[in-house]
């Protein structure tokens, strides 16, 4: 029987695919196994309500225990536990960096860091009052048709106490009574 050079060509191909998989294989097998840990640790911090479900999911637990982590927590809203008594915890765990940084000015020292969870704000409304927002230097509107708010800007309105009548926004809401439906 004789091969034709395309099947010496296929032949050799095919040997080579499967001496690289098995040779993946040995390799994958002769590399050691990851130490375990020597010393198993407990904490306990403070934790914001929002990240309850990361530590209290089962997978997160399995991960933290397989590195040598107990972790324990107690609930506290950011600003509480920069006030409340640290004593006997290894961690805080507040809700962004104005929290953080409320807590250095209340003497809570915190190691720089980066932001490791951040999730954007969204708000809901009608596109009236969205485009009224838009007159009122509050929210852009981009080329794909999203809406951003400027959050200092609407911080700075509220610490100004800025009001539906008094602001660029009562054209889109239709009168200048109050959102609020007990008023």
């Amino acid at each position: 029987m004789k091969l034709s050079k395309s099947k010496i060509i296929g032949l050799i191909a095919l040997l080579a695919v499967v001496g690289v998989v098995c040779g993946t294989l040995v390799w994958r097998q002769s590399q050691p196994a990851p130490a375990e840990p020597t010393e198993q640790v407990s904490i306990t911090g403070y934790l914001g309500g929002e990240k309850i479900g990361l530590f209290d999911d089962a997978k997160f637990k399995a991960l933290a225990a397989k590195q040598g982590i107990a972790i324990d927590y107690r609930k506290a809203g950011s600003p509480a536990m920069m006030d409340t008594d640290r004593k006997g915890m290894g961690y805080l765990f507040p809700s962004s960096r104005a929290a953080v940084e409320y807590g250095n000015a209340k003497g809570v020292k915190a190691p720089p860091s980066d932001i490791v969870f951040n999730s954007p704000i969204v708000l809901y409304t009608h596109k009236a009052v969205a485009d009224g927002l838009v007159n009122g230097g509050l929210v852009t509107k981009d080329d794909s048709g999203a809406y951003h708010m400027d959050m200092a800007k609407a911080v700075d309105a509220m610490v100004a106490n800025t009001t539906w009548p008094t602001s660029d926004t009562r054209q889109a809401t239709g009168s200048s009574a109050s959102t609020r439906p007990i008023r």
